[in-house]
């Protein structure tokens, strides 16, 4: 997860130059530039490929959550177990 949050950080990091990427290509499209239509389309491919970006980080970082929820159970099912095997069921009243 510390790699993943890593990943999330250079991409934050990185936010100025596509706002800045995208501010200049509006620019050229304001000034009616001669390549007008190739500007456009750089436009659309860099934020929609942007938004992928985010949102497989964010399916990820949900996907990554979710098994280390998995991993605390299995680890709080294991002590439960061990501690009932022992007899000491005082910690959970519902184990019989």
């Amino acid at each position: 997860m510390n790699n993943h949050q890593g990943i999330k950080a250079e991409i934050d990091a990185r936010n100025d130059s596509f706002t800045n990427c995208i501010e200049l290509g509006k620019s050229l499209l304001a000034r009616k530039h001669y390549a007008l239509e190739e500007i456009k389309e750089k436009l659309l491919q860099l934020t929609d490929k942007r938004k992928d970006m985010i949102d497989k980080w964010e399916d990820r970082w949900e996907w990554l959550r979710l098994g280390n929820s998995i991993k605390s159970f299995s680890v709080c099912c294991t002590v439960l177990a061990k501690s009932s095997a022992l007899g000491l069921t005082e910690h959970c009243p519902t184990v019989p």
